[in-house]
Formats: C-alpha cells, sequence, structure tokens
C-alpha cells in the first residue's frame, strides 16, 4: 500500500532530480577501462533483511522483485521520469529505493551463448553514472571503482556517488533481463525530516538484499 504524503513527495522527487536518476543512454564506443573497476565479489543468494510479499514488477514482466517489510511504495503522482518503475521508501523516509528502465540502442547489446557479456554491463554503468554527473553540472561525484556483483546466477555492476564528497554515498546496480531489457537500481540516502541516517553496514546490508531478492 503507498503513502502519499504530498509536501514530502515533492523533496524527494527533488532529491532523485539532483541526484541524476536517468536511463536514456548511449554507450561509449571506447571508454578507460583500465583504472575504474575492482575485483568481483559473491554475495549471499539470500536477502539479509527480512522481505515483504510485495511483489515489485517491470512493464515487461522481465523483472519482479520483492521490497524489505514495512517499506512502502511512493505516488508519485506521473512526476516522474517514464523510465522510473518505481520508489521505494522506509518508513522513517531515511532511505529511497529506485528501479528505472534503461534504454539503449539495440546494436549496442552484445549477445554470447544467450547471456549478454559482464563487459556490456560496466559500459552501462559507466554511461549511467557520466549522465547523472551530465544533469547535475559536475556535483554528482564517482566514489570508489565500478564492480561487479555475482549473485548467484545473475550478475549486477555496482558504483557508489555522492553530491557530498562522500559524505552520503548512495548506490546504484545495473543488470539485464533474460530478454536483453537493461535495469538500474539506486539505493539513496536520504535527509527530508531529519532521522537518524543508517550505519554504514546496514545500508550494505539492505542493498544486498534488494539485489538478492531482484529476479530476472
Amino acid at each position: 500500500m503507498s503513502k502519499s504524503i504530498s509536501p514530502l513527495v515533492k523533496i524527494l522527487l527533488f532529491s532523485i532530480l539532483i541526484f541524476g536518476v536517468s536511463s536514456c543512454i548511449v554507450v561509449k564506443e571506447q571508454a578507460d577501462k583500465e583504472q575504474d573497476y575492482e575485483q568481483s565479489a559473491i554475495l549471499s543468494p539470500r536477502p539479509e533483511i527480512p522481505m515483504s510479499d510485495i511483489i515489485l514488477r517491470s512493464n515487461k514482466g522481465d523483472m519482479v522483485s520483492f521490497i524489505p517489510k514495512e517499506w512502502f511504495f511512493v505516488d508519485t503522482e506521473q512526476r516522474s521520469s517514464a523510465d522510473v518503475l518505481a520508489v521505494v521508501c522506509n518508513p522513517d523516509y531515511s532511505l529511497c529505493a529506485i528501479f528505472t528502465s534503461v534504454n539503449l540502442p539495440t546494436q549496442k547489446i552484445n549477445l554470447e551463448d544467450e547471456k549478454i557479456d559482464v563487459d556490456i554491463l560496466f559500459d552501462v554503468a559507466r554511461e549511467c553514472f557520466a549522465r547523472r554527473a551530465q544533469k547535475s553540472a559536475g556535483a554528482v561525484k564517482l566514489v570508489g571503482k565500478y564492480q561487479n556483483l555475482q549473485i548467484g546466477n545473475k550478475d549486477f555492476v555496482k558504483y557508489e556517488f555522492s553530491t557530498t564528497n562522500g559524505a552520503i554515498v548512495a548506490k546504484s546496480a545495473v543488470f539485464v533481463s533474460s530478454i536483453g531489457q537493461f535495469y538500474e537500481f539506486t539505493l539513496l540516502p536520504m535527509t527530508i525530516l531529519g532521522n537518524e541516517m543508517p550505519t554504514q553496514k546496514e545500508f550494505n546490508k539492505i542493498f544486498n538484499s534488494f539485489l538478492a531478492a531482484i529476479q530476472y
């Protein structure tokens, strides 16, 4: 069930725009891949926090995900980008999760053995960040390096970014469904109510649990 608190929703949407959530992008032909990624990590295929039985489903039905218990969908009143599939918040509005579809020219998609190469996900992640940086006039900065996260038989490429020189860090992960549609999941720390934000350990646990709950 959605909560509708209009002033908070307006601030929430403004915050989303500041972070540059957008996925109408084009993959660069050449990218510097020498220094901007780190070793892959293998995560637990089971969520580390309790998940509800509420399901988020993409329009094409090629991606579904459960959301954490007590979290709720925010009614954005059709003011968000058409690429935004859902905005989900925790009870005290200290965290916001955003699912978006990523549109790419079909000629950029490289299929190999019916599976898209992880290198393509790195390219998508790089361009998603580049789009954020461009929309924010450079206010959004990359924190750390891009990383492949392996969860069971699923691959994600994760990156972190900040508008506060690292004081508050958000995380995104891109992935691709079985029909070749790219998606991005983003977890944003929020300060709109002045509530205490989760610790870094709690934030990571929630982020990883969302990824574990995604099925495609």
